[in-house]
């Protein structure tokens, strides 16, 4: 899953994994050729939900969920939402502290069907509003300038409304993901801190970590060799 499947390093990286089997590439809502307009994460779930959906009608039974930056979030987001719940289920888990009425508001509101067999994040954040990079500071400016939605087209997004409520950060819902769980980031990512991907580890029991060496950010740097790593891992890991 990217978030524009028309730049060059985003195909380039579609066709590496394509080298290790079945790709399904999707621009998300708002993005590149896609209809719609962006929530900038928080409706995009659905959009992993269609594409796993998609997949699975075509045979493909066992389905790796890959995302890059936003579309790593995204992607964490769909994973830890993607368990479903009846209403009585849901009100003894809340009234036991299990879940909190946000959380299960978002998962009555999605109602996601689909479920990921393996889950791998790459260069994701962990929170939302994020200013501790120059480009984080140009993407906020981006979302919260009354002038954003005119200028998004022009590098391929085109921006919906502001969210009313601020959607759960794929930090508070890490823990849920059922699936195997793989956080990549690089050492030298310039759009958000190594410890982002450390505070998702941390918060998701038996993920696993790299932090690549001489990597900056998503698949604008991400070498072949790393995919080719992601790729065995992802198959590696037991059905």
């Amino acid at each position: 899953m990217t978030n524009a499947t028309g730049q060059v390093s985003s195909r380039a990286a579609i066709d590496a994994f394509g080298r290790h089997g079945a790709v399904l590439a999707l621009d998300f809502r708002g993005h590149g050729n896609s209809a719609g307009r962006s929530s900038v994460g928080r409706t995009e779930v659905w959009d992993v939900d269609a594409a796993i959906g998609f997949a699975r009608a075509r045979g493909h039974n066992r389905v790796a969920v890959i995302g890059f930056s936003m579309g790593g979030a995204v992607t964490l987001r769909h994973a830890g939402l993607s368990r479903r719940r009846s209403p009585a289920l849901i009100d003894n888990a809340i009234q036991a502290g299990d879940q909190t009425p946000a959380l299960a508001a978002e998962l009555f509101e999605f109602d996601l069907q689909h479920r990921p067999d393996v889950v791998v994040s790459v260069s994701a954040p962990s929170r939302w509003f994020s200013r501790e990079s120059i480009p984080m500071r140009r993407i906020q400016w981006l979302l919260e300038h009354p002038l954003g939605k005119l200028v998004g087209p022009r590098i391929g997004i085109r921006l919906g409304e502001p969210w009313i409520t601020v959607p759960l950060t794929p930090l508070e819902v890490v823990g849920r993901i059922q699936a195997p769980l793989l956080i990549v980031h690089g050492a030298m990512d310039h759009y958000f801190d190594p410890e982002r991907a450390q505070e998702l580890h941390r918060a998701a029991p038996g993920s696993e970590l790299w932090l690549i060496p001489n990597m900056a950010h998503a698949e604008s740097s991400i070498s072949s060799a790393t995919i080719d790593r992601i790729a065995s891992w992802v198959k590696s890991r037991p059905e």
